[in-house]
């Protein structure tokens, strides 16, 4: 709970840039590492088609977990972040485990297309990642693979009620 109410103004922060993404004509793209492509498939699936009523479809990609399969510079995922995105966009990246090349080359990636992210991490890693200034970090502040699981699941059915608030109705909170 106490990792909930920390994260609260960091969730509602990257609510509103996506969803103010969306409404500017971007898309989300969406990428797991390690465990975190099953949450990353649950977070496209609440952004496509939502999971609370019937509403139209939001545009988001979800973007193959090949994060470690090749060099820092050039593995498939920072590949298709160059391909895929641009400043209008937003990215996800979800990385329930350690911080590895593979997720600091996808966040490259994504700053060379002007790409702001939202990074859902285990444990605090700013000092580890180049992030910009535009980025989030949602950590869940948890060394136990399960309870960051726990804690970015809880993260990203927040995300999916504010930002379905944020697009058709409702209070935002």
């Amino acid at each position: 709970m106490a990792v909930g109410e920390q994260l609260a103004p960091g969730v509602a922060l990257a609510a509103a840039q996506i969803a103010d993404g969306l409404l500017g004509g971007g898309q989300l793209l969406i990428a797991g590492l390690g465990a975190g492509r099953h949450l990353a498939a649950l977070l496209q699936q609440g952004i496509a088609h939502g999971f609370e009523f019937a509403r139209p479809a939001l545009p988001s990609i979800l973007l193959d977990d090949w994060a470690e399969a090749a060099g820092l510079e050039d593995n498939p995922l920072a590949a298709r972040i160059r391909a895929l995105g641009g400043a209008r966009d937003r990215l996800v990246l979800i990385a329930p485990g350690e911080v590895g090349a593979g997720l600091s080359a996808a966040l490259r990636a994504a700053h060379s297309r002007e790409l702001p992210c939202i990074v859902l991490l285990a444990t605090a890693a700013g000092d580890r990642l180049e992030l910009a200034a535009q980025d989030i970090e949602l950590s869940a502040d948890s060394d136990h693979l399960s309870l960051a699981l726990e804690v970015q699941l809880a993260v990203i059915l927040a995300l999916c009620t504010l930002i379905e608030r944020h697009l058709f109705g409702g209070p935002p909170t």
